[in-house]
């Protein structure tokens, strides 16, 4: 199989609906029959932003099914990761940045036993001749399986509960009884079990979840003949389409790799986009953290949590700070204008801006020492505390009182529309003592010039991103008009940005003749 025919896999229409216990669930929501299957067993499971979220391992959560890819709004996932105490997420991204990953992925109708080498169409009859392979009743699997496990994880050198703790075993157990779609697929090797497949069914996907296998039986090619028994059965059900066979590992695993090529997998790569709760993220993705991290790594090379932890932690920074996602195979931008191919584009990261380079607290402290100066030390106090309220959840933001905006300050202007500058007195009549108009400055050494002008709607401004800060914000009732841009009067800045304009500052004309 090419690596270019996964590009082709189906996306999963979004979801509406939540997922509650209580609550029915839409038939065909993508990712059930994966979120009710962990859900059984124990694992936190919720419904956000259209995508299922479920535990899945340490601290983190991921997005079901595996295979999707997602890119919601920054704003709203951390939104949701406030409001479902989620501390670390990852899913598989198509823009955004992360984590180098992917799925080992095989089509089984373009599967056959002479595309695998030689040594391998051996192996693979050699474990069909000796193995007896067929679906295994849960109650066998509650007696054989366990032993099975404590063997793979003694020789991974791990322990999980789930398949270690008898309690946490017969729970999987019942949770396989309890879910369509789900099934276990065992190679009997003298009459005993040698090794089983726990697979779920996902509309056109078969995933092979986990695989255990005794320490006795693996100098003979059970495991050979297993996956090679699953994909000849994908094969002959005309709904499957793919069969996904795990992760990329996000440290480098080069035997476990090469079987799986070996057998007919391809890695369909992407990144894997890694975020932290809003009050982690200063810390654990600034360039200190992730540079202690490598350095430790560095340090002990052969310590693989250290190395997990540093990959881990420079792919969330990489996400998190990559504000302006450029989708791949599409040309970048400099300033509005299509850029050559080979030009980088200044919104690749957030590097770019100089801004950057000064750190989140100084920020902060330039900001204090503003309102010490403006308001004095009484009202900065009271502007801290509830600055500090609201990041806490403690207290809620102040509701605009219906009916607040004019009739005039909202005009629905689309691309295209003519407007016309309003005059210095309207303009002036509508700002605060500040100068602004509902938070946004009008800048009179660079706008004024513009009163009584005509010109037309380039685009409607929905959001920006504040390099001082590194935050979005999201902006109503403003606009872009073509040609209107900065020209660094008093700043010797060059970069001609575009001007902002509310639309309380213009007045809607009919296209001039």
């Amino acid at each position: 199989m090419l690596a270019h025919d996964l590009f082709s896999i189906p996306e999963s229409p979004c979801i509406a609906s939540g997922f509650r216990p209580s609550a029915p669930v839409p038939k065909g929501a993508p990712g059930l029959a994966l979120a009710r299957f962990l859900e059984l067993r124990g694992h936190r499971v919720f419904e956000a932003l259209g995508t299922f979220w479920s535990h899945y391992r340490g601290p983190f959560f991921c997005s079901l099914p595996y295979q999707r890819e997602i890119d919601p709004d920054p704003a709203e996932i951390r939104e949701m990761m406030r409001k479902h105490r989620v501390w670390c997420l990852r899913h598989r991204s198509r823009n955004r940045t992360g984590v180098p990953s992917g799925l080992y992925v095989c089509r089984p109708r373009e599967y056959c036993v002479e595309r695998l080498s030689r040594q391998y169409r051996r192996h693979v009859s050699r474990g069909l001749e000796m193995c007896d392979i067929r679906e295994v009743d849960p109650a066998e699997l509650l007696v054989e399986g366990w032993q099975l496990n404590l063997e793979t994880m003694a020789r991974q050198r791990r322990y999980d509960p789930e398949f270690g703790d008898p309690a946490g075993w017969k729970r999987f157990v019942q949770a396989i009884r309890q879910s369509p779609g789900v099934g276990v697929t065992g190679a009997y090797l003298s009459g005993r079990l040698s090794a089983y497949i726990v697979t779920c069914r996902e509309d056109a996907w078969l995933h092979m979840l986990y695989k255990m296998a005794r320490t006795l039986d693996r100098s003979y090619p059970v495991s050979h003949a297993l996956d090679h028994w699953l994909m000849m059965k994908a094969a002959k059900d005309p709904g499957i389409e793919f069969f996904e066979n795990s992760f990329l590992s996000v440290l480098p695993n080069d035997g476990l790799d090469a079987y799986k090529r070996h057998m007919g997998f391809t890695v369909l790569p992407f990144d894997l986009a890694v975020r932290f709760h809003p009050l982690l993220s200063p810390l654990a993705a600034n360039r200190l953290t992730v540079a202690a991290a490598k350095t430790a790594w560095r340090l002990r090379p052969n310590q693989s949590s250290l190395e997990l932890g540093a990959k881990l932690l420079e792919g969330a920074r990489t996400t998190m700070t990559s504000q302006f996602p450029i989708a791949r195979g599409e040309p970048s931008c400099t300033n509005g204008r299509p850029a050559e191919p080979t030009d980088p584009c200044q919104h690749t990261g957030c590097r770019s801006y100089s801004r950057l380079w000064h750190p989140y607290p100084l920020f902060l402290a330039r900001i204090l020492v503003a309102h010490l100066k403006q308001a004095g030390p009484k009202q900065t106090a009271l502007k801290a505390l509830d600055f500090v309220l609201l990041r806490l959840h403690l207290k809620s933001k102040p509701v605009a009182a219906p009916g607040g905006l004019a009739a005039d300050e909202v005009l629905s202007l689309e691309p295209g529309d003519w407007v016309e500058v309003r005059s210095e007195q309207e303009i002036r009549a509508g700002l605060d003592s500040r100068g602004k108009h509902r938070g946004m400055a009008f800048v009179p050494v660079e706008m004024l010039v513009h009163s009584g002008h005509r010109y037309r709607v380039l685009k409607r401004v929905e959001k920006i991103f504040l390099e001082e800060s590194r935050q979005n914000r999201k902006l109503k009732n403003t606009v872009l008009l073509e040609g209107v841009q900065c020209q660094g009067i008093g700043l010797e800045c060059d970069r001609s940005c575009y001007l902002f304009w509310r639309e309380a500052w213009l007045k809607r004309i009919d296209q001039p003749k």
